[in-house]
């Protein structure tokens, strides 16, 4: 209870200190006659949110848009850490470093076993078949063109996975001549290389890119490899149409160290269990896309897209029990190989209706989706003494069908008052052969929200604070994934002389009802010095039927309620000229609601993190950014009695930048900070073990650009 009337009043005082206000925003700054003011993030235009084009701070959801200046000023390479710019994103290291990265929002955590951030590439969806889960590493920060971000459940207009929030990546696509090589070498054998070129052939732009991204890992077996590349075109057909094609390949090896009891810890905290020495994956992914694109008439906007991905894995993974005699005598660890092929094939098509109805403006986007994704799995028995593979145990085959049809319609009253409503309705088939199972499910998924302008102060027609408040109700939906309905990894079985599994054919898909308010405020605090921007929200979301692990039965099931409430602030400070600064706070109370454990947080999310930074830029073209992380103190345990400490991590970023090349120093946790990102208690005698954090880490790095791209035609 104090922390919910904490959040209220931390909401309250931000909102009164900038309605007091007289003005806030970013970064370039625009000048007039008799003042200077900047171009703010919340007047860029995004589609994410409503899938049509709205100003930022018109939209009826909690948003965020990150630029790529915004990105180049973040010390990491990796993209994961880009989250801490933020509010509202918790990042759970698993390596310690980034590289195998577990994004949450809103109280939604999938272990690293299931996602709930639905992921945009230009466009189209990139995560996985089988689990819903995102190699983050897919994409570096230095290709970003902006990330448009939605918190908050968006099943009305995108259906599945996006219980948590949506994700779209914007990469650099454009016509202007340019070329960019980088390479960077750091702790822990760290090393980075990547090319990337644009330009237009014929007045067809593209964009080529290759990179290759190395690490020694700080612990024992924690080695990484990963390779990327792929391409990025454009083809006018005509004055108002065009096809973009786009096209990625990217092979990953990697090492999994597995976690840690705190005696291991304690003893060294770069050392791997003996148990997970062969543990890690290779895999590759293949992507690709064609999008047809037709602005028919200035009232009538059409998009067709196909897509495929194409993913195979070898995976080897030890799933521990109990580590304390006699219990692991009978429940010793237990190793399998993964062997995992999986298709989709899919496509969709939108139209977007602009008409004026008298003084109001009124737009209908409706569109529909299908898809078809394959799953092959084999598991094998794995020797972890000299390792090699065994016996087949399993092999099965999977098959998912999806088909979606949305329509939204927004309807401006006056240029002050945004009104919006829409539904989706989603139909999905499964089927597993092995096991000669079949299922249906359906998800209708409305939504309304309202958008208000409640303040515009005006200068010379130039507005120099302005204030929006929106409101929304929607309904957001999360499907059992394949392999939480058929994985077929059998688990040795104490009790009998058969294995048993911890998937479930009987799971239904969770659902619940979110409740919404938020504010967009920016404007001027002191006329040529101080400017900012500031986004509050305030939601409470209450799940049915969530999707968990039931260790009583040891396998998934539909076995809790849970209510989940927020406050979710960011601030972002421009003083004119060289300085910005930001600070993100979140407030997560996520609870069960029933049952023995009611009222306690859900393990592994802290009720109160935050983030906070400055960059500095002078004249002489030196650049610094000093960032702050804090992660509070979470629970491990459904009766939250046990619990990791909060931490707290300092990351500095130093560039000198040239006409024609950049110097970066990066220095992550730079007091060498221990703490650990994750930690969980084995399911036999409750060993709690850990997933340590990296020491501090340093990276140094050069960046070449020219404005001609490597080749021509």
């Amino acid at each position: 209870m104090k922390q919910y009337l904490l959040s209220i009043f931390l909401f309250s005082l931000t909102f009164i200190i900038l309605h007091q206000a007289k003005s806030f925003s970013p970064d370039s700054l625009r000048t007039n006659e008799t003042t200077t003011l900047p171009d703010y993030t919340m007047d860029a235009i995004v589609v994410t949110a409503e899938r049509i084009e709205n100003k930022l701070a018109n939209t009826t959801s909690s948003s965020s848009l990150l630029l790529a200046n915004d990105i180049q000023q973040i010390p990491t390479n990796k993209f994961s850490d880009i989250f801490n710019a933020v509010p509202g994103f918790l990042i759970f290291k698993k390596d310690g470093m980034g590289r195998d990265a577990i994004i949450s929002t809103r109280g939604f955590f999938g272990g690293g076993e299931a996602e709930y951030i639905l992921v945009y590439k230009n466009g189209v969806r990139i995560n996985d078949l089988e689990t819903g889960l995102v190699d983050w590493n897919t994409i570096s920060p230095d290709e970003i063109n902006k990330i448009e971000i939605v918190r908050g459940p968006t099943s009305a207009l995108y259906g599945d996975i996006a219980a948590g929030g949506i994700v779209n990546i914007v990469t650099n696509l454009h016509s202007d001549a340019t070329s960019e090589a980088n390479v960077s070498f750091g702790s822990f054998g760290n090393k980075n290389f990547g090319i990337q070129t644009t330009g237009a052939l014929q007045n067809n732009p593209f964009h080529v890119y290759f990179r290759n991204a190395q690490s020694d890992g700080f612990r024992k077996n924690n080695e990484y490899q990963g390779t990327t590349f792929g391409a990025e075109w454009n083809t006018p057909l005509s004055e108002h149409s065009k096809l973009m094609w786009s096209f990625s390949n990217r092979f990953t090896k990697y090492q999994d160290a597995g976690p840690l009891t705190q005696d291991e810890m304690d003893n060294d905290r770069k050392s791997a269990s003996a148990y997970f020495l062969s543990d890690g994956r290779d895999e590759q992914r293949l992507n690709g896309s064609v999008t047809y694109a037709n602005e028919i008439s200035s009232a009538l906007d059409m998009k067709a897209n196909i897509y495929f991905q194409n993913r195979t894995a070898e995976i080897v993974r030890t799933i521990p029990f109990a580590y304390t005699l006699p219990l692991v005598m009978f429940l010793p660890p237990d190793t399998k190989q993964r062997n995992v092929t999986s298709s989709v094939f899919g496509g969709d098509v939108s139209a977007i209706v602009k008409q004026e109805i008298g003084t109001m403006q009124n737009t209908i986007i409706a569109g529909g989706e299908i898809e078809r994704g394959a799953l092959q799995s084999k598991y094998f028995d794995f020797h972890r003494t000299n390792r090699t593979t065994g016996t087949e145990l399993k092999n099965g085959k999977g098959k998912r069908t999806h088909f979606g049809l949305y329509l939204h319609d927004e309807l401006s009253l006056s240029s002050a008052i945004k009104m919006n409503a829409g539904f989706r309705f989603d139909n999905f088939s499964d089927e597993y052969d092995v096991l000669s199972q079949t299922s249906t499910n359906n998800a209708f998924s409305p939504k309304v929200g309202m958008n208000y302008l409640y303040a515009n102060i005006l200068e010379h027609e130039i507005s120099t604070y302005a204030g929006n408040i929106y409101v929304n109700v929607s309904r957001a939906f999360k499907m059992p994934t394949l392999d939480q309905l058929y994985d077929e990894r059998p688990y040795p079985n104490p009790f009998g002389s058969s294995s048993v599994t911890i998937s479930n054919l009987n799971l239904k898909p969770q659902y619940g009802w979110n409740y919404e308010i938020g504010l967009y405020q920016r404007g001027r605090i002191v006329e040529n010095v101080l400017y900012g921007e500031l986004q509050t929200s305030v939601y409470q979301q209450q799940m049915k039927d969530e999707i968990d692990y039931d260790a009583a039965k040891f396998q998934y099931g539909n076995i809790s309620q849970t209510k989940h409430f927020g406050v979710e602030n960011g601030l972002k400070l421009h003083w004119f000229p060289n300085v910005m600064t930001f600070a993100n706070y979140t407030f997560t109370s996520v609870t069960f609601d029933g049952g023995a454990n009611s009222g306690k947080q859900l393990r592994s999310i802290p009720k109160h993190t935050a983030s906070t930074g400055m960059t500095y830029k002078h004249a002489s073209n030196i650049a610094g950014t000093l960032t702050w992380n804090y992660f509070g103190k979470r629970s491990i345990d459904d009766a939250n009695t046990i619990s990791l400490a909060a931490s707290t991590e300092l990351n500095v970023r130093l560039s000198y930048t040239q006409k024609i090349y950049r110097i970066v120093l990066d220095v992550s946790n730079i007091f060498n900070a221990e703490y650990s990102d994750l930690a969980f208690q084995l399911p036999a005698d409750q060993t709690t073990v850990f997933y340590p954090h990296a020491p501090r880490e340093i990276r140094l790095g050069i960046e070449t650009s020219f404005d001609t791209p490597w080749f021509s035609f």
